[in-house]
């Protein structure tokens, strides 16, 4: 699933290369991946004129503020992401046909630019909205937390977020709305540059270990930015390029492999349904047995 860095990745890129431009024309395979309006051919109604004059990010959330006073709220789920070029359609398929490429929705832009949003699951959500509702009234903006990198999420703010949470710390960085951005990679990948457990319970952890999880988080998803995003599956940027930070990955998707500290072989373990990867050495269980508890 993309998360912060990869949905970065798509605004930055989107803002070079279509921002002032205006939708002409919009073409769909797939009309369920819209959710609202409820038709199809009203939300092309409503889309068709409109000028892209702001594009920003709210958790994994991309968002068009549009000049008619409405905003195009973008969900990638598992695996949307945006590809930025020029197609034709020819006996069903987008020509050229790119790797991981899987086009189901297709918007023309006044630029004779193309703006084509691949999702190999479908399971992406795209939703025309008016500007006036508030973004915390729409479901699929509600109860998003303070971004992990805001300004406003301090140290001392975060601190206070995490400390009284009863569940596993790993959990905890994943609930968008207690922080928005992180998902499982980033997450494994914060933990394992904390030293930290991640079954340990949130609220056994000591303020040191807290700010160091904030550093380690801070740390990572501003480099992961700057490298484009982590591509471990169907994700690419909008000139469908794969994701530069894989390569810095030191616990995710690593099991069996040396841990880059002290060469313990990096395990994996399931949290609340997730794989988990971690360093059996560097990242020690705390000593309560309620740290053990749900993990498998």
């Amino acid at each position: 699933m993309p998360e912060l860095p990869e949905v970065q990745t798509m605004v930055n890129d989107l803002e070079k290369k279509v921002l002032q431009r205006t939708f002409l024309d919009i073409w769909t395979d797939a009309p369920k991946i819209v959710r609202y309006p409820e038709t199809i051919s009203e939300f092309k109604q409503l889309l068709k004129g409109e000028k892209i004059t702001r594009i920003s990010r709210y958790g994994k959330v991309i968002i068009f503020y549009l000049s008619g006073e409405k905003k195009l709220l973008v969900h990638p789920k598992m695996t949307g992401h945006f590809l930025v070029g020029h197609w034709q359609y020819r006996s069903g398929n987008w020509l050229p046909k790119l790797e991981k490429q899987y086009i189901h929705l297709m918007f023309w832009l006044d630029n004779e630019l193309m703006l084509a949003w691949s999702d190999q699951r479908k399971f992406s959500r795209l939703e025309l909205r008016s500007m006036g509702e508030d973004l915390e009234e729409i479901k699929m903006t509600e109860n998003i937390g303070l971004d992990a990198l805001s300004p406003e999420l301090t140290s001392a703010r975060f601190w206070g977020l995490i400390r009284k949470q009863r569940r596993q710390i790993k959990i905890v960085l994943m609930d968008q709305s207690i922080i928005a951005g992180i998902g499982n990679i980033y997450a494994s990948e914060i933990l394992w540059k904390a030293r930290i457990y991640p079954g340990a319970k949130a609220s056994s952890l000591k303020k040191n270990q807290g700010m160091d999880i904030y550093k380690a988080m801070r740390s990572i998803l501003v480099q992961a930015v700057r490298r484009k995003g982590t591509t471990v599956g169907e994700f690419r940027d909008t000139e469908n390029k794969p994701g530069q930070y894989s390569p810095m990955l030191k616990a995710y998707h690593r099991q069996g492999e040396h841990c880059f500290r002290c060469q313990t072989l990096i395990k994996r373990i399931i949290i609340n349904g997730r794989a988990t990867f971690y360093c059996p050495k560097c990242q020690k269980p705390l000593k309560s047995k309620n740290d053990f508890l749900s993990l498998w």
